[in-house]
């Protein structure tokens, strides 16, 4: 039986060959910290991309990375 995280990606318009990763596996889950560093990672990644091409795209992606890691945060300590 194959344990790897569980992966879904999403094609973001012109960015043909630069995909999201979400991260729905509760293995990954289960240790925030990896997951937010891994989440910033990828992320990093396609900002690096999308700022070549469009600047209000890359605004986006930072704006929507900081949202996702707060709450991965927030709902982490409020299991705690």
């Amino acid at each position: 039986m194959d344990h790897s995280p569980s992966v879904s990606t999403i094609d973001i318009g012109s960015l043909d060959c630069d995909l999201i990763r979400v991260y729905t596996s509760l293995d990954m889950m289960r240790d925030r910290k990896d997951a937010v560093v891994q989440f910033v990672r990828d992320s990093y990644e396609i900002i690096c991309v999308a700022a070549g091409r469009n600047a209000l795209r890359a605004f986006l992606l930072v704006s929507w990375s900081l949202f996702a890691i707060t709450l991965i945060l927030i709902l982490g300590t409020i299991r705690c």
